[in-house]
């Protein structure tokens, strides 16, 4: 049970510098984010999200339509996102 909440302060451990939401959130696997997805949702917060054709997107503010499986398409925009 230590460990667990090792683990836990350890991936937590930059969220005691946020003192207000974020303007933004970027999700590059949306399937994998869900939780934080809806959370983003509840709480207003605008997102952009990598998505296929074949998923429902209505609640994405920012929907980028794109091969998600591929790993050359998850380079490029996380290079894109960073200039």
């Amino acid at each position: 049970s230590n460990r667990y909440f090792k683990n836990i302060h350890s991936i937590y451990l930059g969220m005691r510098y946020i003192h207000r939401p974020p303007n933004l959130v970027c999700f590059i696997d949306f399937n994998m984010n869900l939780t934080a997805f809806h959370e983003t949702f509840r709480l207003g917060i605008p997102s952009i999200s990598l998505v296929s054709s074949d998923f429902s997107y209505a609640a994405i503010t920012f929907p980028i339509f794109s091969n998600v499986t591929s790993f050359e398409v998850f380079t490029f925009y996380l290079s894109f996102l960073r200039s």
